[in-house]
């Protein structure tokens, strides 16, 4: 019994390879890839051909079954409009602030202008040793007293100390 249903399945396949070959033949195709084109997904647009090679390695019935219907049987396939997809950084979070770089330039000089250290050291990014090192280095060179910079050099030197 093992050995007829070995037969089946190696039957099957071989009508299943086929059927894809008269499909690529009937569209003009010259890699099974574009045949994915011509199969629409469930959730709309057409499958992926990582779903092409499932189907034909797990459900070879139903992917010829794909086949006869919208490839085989058709006098004229059409290929499926592919799926809509957003755009690339498109998801927004909805408890984000939108600010541009000068409004965020005045929230800090506010913060400044007010003495608010820890409002200050929150918008300001975190500077690693080398980083507040040269900065500091920058601003006594050009007569420039910073006590944010001083403070941002004294928790990246404290931070260096703990993680040594």
């Amino acid at each position: 019994m093992l050995a007829t249903q070995e037969h089946k399945m190696s039957l099957s396949s071989k009508e299943l390879d086929e059927a894809i070959s008269h499909a690529m033949k009937k569209i003009g195709a010259k890699q099974e890839n574009a045949i994915c084109r011509y199969l629409p997904a469930k959730n709309g647009g057409y499958i992926h051909h990582f779903t092409f090679r499932k189907l034909k390695k797990n459900e070879p019935l139903q992917l010829s079954e794909l086949l006869k219907r919208y490839i085989l049987n058709s006098d004229s396939p059409i290929t499926v409009n592919p799926k809509r997809r957003a755009a690339r950084g498109s998801r927004k979070r909805k408890d984000a602030y939108l600010v541009a770089k000068s409004e965020f330039d005045q929230i800090l000089q506010l913060a400044r202008t007010t003495g608010n250290s820890e409002l200050i050291r929150k918008l300001m990014r975190p500077r690693d040793l080398k980083t507040a090192q040269k900065e500091l280095i920058a601003a006594v060179k050009r007569s420039i007293v910073d006590h944010e910079l001083w403070n941002s050099f004294v928790e990246a030197a404290a931070q260096a100390q703990a993680k040594a």
